[in-house]
C-alpha cells in the first residue's frame, strides 16, 4: 500500500497541528468508492470529511456526528 502525507498541507500552531481542510478533502477524493450505486446519496469524500470533523469535535456515535452537522447549518 502506498501511503503518503506529503500532499496534505499542515502547519504547526500554538495549539497543535493545523491542517488545510481543502487538502484533506482533496486527499479523500482520491479514494476508491466501492459502494454500489443503489442507495448512494452522497459522495464518499463528503461522508468521510463529516466523520473526521465530527471526531475532531469529540463525537463518538453516528447520532452525535449527525447533531454536529445539523448544528453547523
Amino acid at each position: 500500500m502506498d501511503c503518503s502525507t506529503k500532499r496534505v498541507k499542515q502547519d504547526y500552531g500554538e495549539t497543535g497541528i493545523l491542517y488545510d481542510a481543502g487538502s484533506v478533502y482533496e486527499g479523500l477524493s482520491k479514494l476508491t468508492d466501492i459502494r454500489k450505486a443503489k442507495g448512494k446519496l452522497y459522495r464518499l469524500e463528503t461522508v468521510l470529511m463529516i466523520v473526521i470533523l465530527a471526531k475532531l469535535c469529540g463525537e463518538d456515535t453516528p447520532l452525535g456526528a449527525g447533531r454536529q452537522c445539523i448544528a453547523s447549518i
